[in-house]
């Protein structure tokens, strides 16, 4: 349930693309998010804003939302009830009327011309079904340019091998087919793991990798600007040493069943019997090597 605060008549006739922005107690951050989505070069975008577990005496968005309330193409959303960081990332994409859907943290920002060169990639091709943005990592006093793992064959035996080999969950944050994203699912982990959300974007992720081609932006400059505090409102890990790795033994085998059944429900037979065959040598990788070992950023 929520509160629609802000009543304006559709502005979606105009708009091709949305940026969905999730956020919670962290009102002093979302400011920023939305200015720089303001200023892309590419004007055809409509924001929509979910604020999570809106308090009536929480004054700090009250006055962002205000600050916005002459802008047509800005739409904030106050829940009632705190329904948590997963559920929020779904509303906003389930909420989303255009052709084209991305995801913006409410702590990160994006370089004024990456819209623009998102959309321009991926009307370039009809096999595309995302296309991911240039890193540029912000944590503390340390920054860095990453090119994100990126699967961008036709073939999707070679697509899905590469992604269990290589990928990370960039592609997460780039621009998405509106109606593939929302046919994405994730359902939650088993027991142990119920609460726990760590690496739940690779299973969603999944399903997008099964439909098409994942492509970076031409434009080096086109980058999503992730701010890392270190600040995660949801559960990582669990318990003592020993119970926190038998859980996470029980959440890399989750994950592999997940795309196998993924594989199965989207008709992918072939896909589903290589996952039969590759996925315990990938499995025994994780297990004495700690997944991911190569997305570890080296400062």
């Amino acid at each position: 349930m929520y509160i629609n605060i802000i009543k304006k008549k559709d502005y979606f006739m105009s708009t091709d693309i949305t940026v969905g922005i999730p956020t919670y107690r962290r009102p002093f951050l979302l400011d920023r998010a939305i200015k720089s989505v303001l200023k892309q070069t590419y004007k055809k975008i409509f924001i929509n804003v979910s604020v999570d577990y809106y308090k009536k005496n929480d004054q700090d968005y009250k006055i962002i939302r205000d600050k916005y309330l002459k802008f047509k193409n800005i739409k904030f959303y106050f829940q009632k009830k705190n329904i948590g960081s997963l559920e929020n990332f779904f509303f906003l994409s389930n909420s989303c009327k255009t052709e084209y859907f991305m995801w913006l943290a409410d702590d990160d920002e994006m370089t004024s011309s990456l819209i623009e060169n998102l959309k321009k990639k991926i009307i370039s091709s009809k096999n595309i079904v995302c296309v991911c943005p240039y890193w540029y990592l912000k944590k503390k006093n340390k920054e860095k340019d990453i090119t994100p793992a990126t699967f961008e064959t036709n073939n999707l035996f070679t697509r899905v091998f590469n992604y269990l080999k290589f990928s990370d969950d960039v592609f997460f944050y780039g621009l998405h087919k509106s109606r593939i994203i929302k046919e994405a699912t994730y359902s939650g982990y088993w027991w142990p793991n119920k609460n726990n959300l760590a690496n739940w974007a690779y299973v969603l992720q999944f399903d997008i990798l099964l439909k098409g081609k994942i492509c970076l932006v031409d434009d080096v400059n086109a980058k999503w600007i992730n701010h890392d505090y270190g600040t995660k409102f949801y559960v990582r890990s669990i318990g003592k040493s020993f119970f926190r790795y038998f859980a996470y033994i029980v959440r890399r085998i989750n994950i592999y069943y997940y795309y196998m059944k993924k594989s199965l429900m989207q008709k992918k037979f072939h896909i589903f019997f290589l996952l039969l065959i590759i996925s315990p040598l990938f499995f025994i990788r994780d297990i004495i090597f700690g997944e991911p070992i190569y997305k570890i950023v080296d400062f």
